[in-house]
């Protein structure tokens, strides 16, 4: 949960100051999925969530698949907003 709200904030700053402020394309496809998608891999969100569910704490499930999604935009608009106030 705090790698993907982490990974998702670490990428919305890496967007705004990587493709918006310096341009480097290429920079930018190596760390962004590259390097940050390996940080935050959705797979183990998926296995948290539906380990929840079977276990039958469908409640909890709902809560962190909900909150996950919530949280990660959240924290990728303030990791934008914080990369082109930088500059």
């Amino acid at each position: 949960f705090i790698a993907n709200v982490a990974g998702s904030f670490a990428m919305g700053l890496a967007a705004a100051i990587l493709m918006e402020k310096i341009e480097a394309p290429r920079v930018a496809a190596f760390l962004m999925p590259g390097l940050l998608g390996g940080f935050t891999t959705f797979s183990a969100y998926s296995l948290d969530a539906v380990r929840l569910v079977e276990g039958g704490r469908v409640a909890a499930g709902a809560v962190y698949i909900s909150g996950s999604v919530a949280l990660a935009l959240i924290a990728l608009v303030a990791g934008l907003m914080i990369g082109r106030a930088l500059t």
